[in-house]
């Protein structure tokens, strides 16, 4: 699926998989992404089309997989990297992968530090690229907390960047007042139809990089006229 659809946009789109966004840490992100929400494995069946998915995706150029704890597929795209490596088609340092866990799901530092050490036992890896909080909790307390376990996790070195995910402007502005290190990231549903302008504009204030997900409105926005004739 990945490469007939890399097909059909050409190769100078397949190229443009390669080019990164420089973080504010330093760290160079890739700009496009497999996003592999929606695709859970759990079994043999749905594990073989996960990996086969994240085979032909690094085939045609790609080397950032976006992945987290409650897609249930960490440990087959684990699989996939783990063999991708050992068959000298990539190394590790190649790959850039981006996990998640959310607030709702833990309410301390301890525990947050705790699902960062699960995500790399199913991802079968030392460290993550980028491990973002999926969706803040209505607490901001617990936000605060779940921040300090991956202020933890970057400085026990088992992640190399930390941002969030699915927050608005004021919990934005409610995690930095507490926190150490400014977010890396935000990760956003972004497409003609939700500009994300305001959250755009407050995390350049900040040069918080912003990753749009669900680009054409998980595939909505395809059939639509104008977005065809572009």
């Amino acid at each position: 699926m990945i490469k007939s659809m890399i097909t059909v946009l050409g190769y100078s789109q397949a190229q443009n998989v390669s080019r990164v966004v420089h973080l504010n840490n330093g760290i160079d992100c890739p700009i496009v992404g497999l996003g592999t929400g929606g695709h859970r494995a759990g079994g043999p069946p749905q594990d073989k089309v996960v990996i086969q998915m994240v085979h032909d995706a690094v085939e045609v150029g790609y080397r950032h997989i976006d992945t987290a704890s409650n897609y249930f597929n960490e440990e087959a795209i684990g699989k996939a990297i783990t063999d991708l490596i050992a068959t000298g088609k990539v190394k590790r340092q190649d790959m850039f992968i981006t996990t998640k866990i959310t607030a709702n799901e833990t309410d301390s530092r301890a525990e947050a530090l705790s699902g960062v050490h699960l995500a790399l036992q199913k991802l079968n890896t030392t460290y993550v690229d980028l491990m973002l909080i999926h969706r803040a909790s209505n607490i901001s307390e617990v936000n605060d907390e779940v921040w300090k376990g991956l202020e933890e996790a970057l400085s026990q070195k088992l992640v190399k960047s930390i941002g969030i995910s699915n927050f608005d402007v004021s919990q934005m502005e409610s995690l930095m007042k507490t926190a150490k290190v400014i977010p890396a990231m935000l990760q956003v549903e972004s497409h003609p139809q939700e500009n994300q302008n305001q959250l755009i504009k407050f995390c350049n204030q900040y040069n918080i990089r912003v990753t749009a997900y669900s680009p054409l409105g998980a595939g909505t926005l395809i059939t639509n006229p104008t977005i065809g004739a572009i």
